[in-house]
């Protein structure tokens, strides 16, 4: 397997939510909390990415681009797949250089400087009777708050839209963004307005400032875990990173596993059992950890264990969303493993070849090709 490995940020942020009696409620830890209301749900932002790639002449992609702390998906009677809101934390300070703080601070002095968006003041806490319209700012001032709704393009069943929201606070910003067809947020944009202004801001100093200590320590380690070029020192790091990081931090501590799983491979007096073991760790923090489903699958399936595999491949599938190189490879193996079963797996390896896993042509030649 490729090792896919990515060294974090520092002053990257938690996220936590929570859905008590249907209300999904996101909290960071530097601070904002957001209700979305009812029906809400946390997903995958690779389900919004896939269907993103449905939008001809995608404009603004470099929204979707960004390292987001959550994805959120409404569900919904018709089937068209919309709406949702996904939301990103920016850490801002003098003491620390981060590249999305200095885009902020320079957001704050574009908009203080733009005459056209002091004369748009609203009441962002009811704009059902408001019509906002796309490429215009909105400004609420007591909650220092801007509006900016934007075309992104139009796919099969209409035209999309997006409206996001920044929010300065005292130790933070926080980017707040709708993804909706423009009909549907006409219908319904009474209720999306008050999400937009149920953002609150609740940050405690002492507790960002114990926090961000103890996540650059344990960052620290990772980020040597994945410069080092002894797999023995990768592993005792990532070790550290995990034991280091707050419990709060679980897409960190997944990405930790991970890669010590894949560090620990390549130490031969490794049991298997163990590195499979830190796959599962690594799910258990983050359910939507594609890259581990295809790992502990591709093991399972070494051991005999096709039907555990398959569903592991599924789960990559799943998460992944064609996405990624993940998906072919998953696809592939899939195949494979039912093939193994004596099932017809020769529909999964061509279709894994059409999508660029060249390394099971082979397998595809002499197993599925009529001789």
């Amino acid at each position: 397997m490729k090792k896919l490995i990515v060294l974090f940020l520092f002053l990257s942020i938690y996220s936590s939510f929570s859905q008590a009696s249907l209300t999904t409620t996101y909290e960071s830890v530097l601070g904002f909390r957001i209700n979305l209301g009812e029906t809400w749900s946390k997903t995958s932002k690779h389900d919004l990415f896939s269907k993103l790639k449905e939008v001809k002449n995608l404009k603004t992609k470099h929204i979707f681009d960004l390292d987001i702390d959550n994805c959120f998906h409404k569900a919904s009677n018709n089937d068209n797949g919309f709406p949702y809101f996904i939301v990103k934390t920016i850490y801002k300070t003098s003491k620390y250089e981060d590249e999305y703080g200095k885009a902020m601070e320079e957001l704050q002095k574009f908009i203080s400087q733009k005459s056209e968006i002091q004369k748009s003041n609203i009441d962002i806490k009811d704009t059902s009777d408001i019509n906002i319209e796309v490429g215009k700012y909105y400004r609420e001032s007591t909650m220092k708050v801007i509006l900016n709704p934007v075309d992104i393009g139009r796919d099969a069943k209409g035209d999309l839209m997006v409206i996001m929201g920044l929010y300065f606070g005292k130790n933070a910003s926080f980017m707040v963004i709708y993804c909706d067809y423009k009909n549907e947020y006409s219908s319904d944009k009474g209720k999306i307005s008050r999400i937009f202004s149920s953002v609150k801001d609740i940050s405690s100093i002492m507790i960002t400032r114990e926090y961000l200590e103890t996540h650059n320590k344990a960052t620290q380690f990772y980020n040597d875990g994945v410069k080092s070029s002894n797999s023995e020192d990768a592993v005792k790091l990532f070790t550290r990173a995990i034991e280091t990081y707050p419990k709060e931090d679980s897409v960190f501590i997944a990405s930790s596993f991970y890669n010590r799983a894949i560090s620990k491979k390549q130490l031969r007096e490794i049991d298997l059992n163990d590195i499979v073991e830190d796959y599962t760790n690594s799910i258990e923090y983050d359910p939507f950890h594609y890259q581990s489903y295809t790992n502990r699958g591709y093991i399972k399936f070494h051991k005999n264990d096709c039907y555990g595999a398959i569903d592991d491949f599924e789960k990559t599938i799943k998460f992944d969303n064609y996405i990624s190189y993940f998906s072919p490879i998953a696809i592939g193996n899939k195949g494979l493993a039912m093939l193994t079963l004596r099932q017809d797996g020769c529909p999964y390896l061509k279709e894994a070849i059409d999508l660029g896993n060249q390394k099971v042509i082979e397998i595809y030649k002499n197993n599925c090709e009529k001789k």
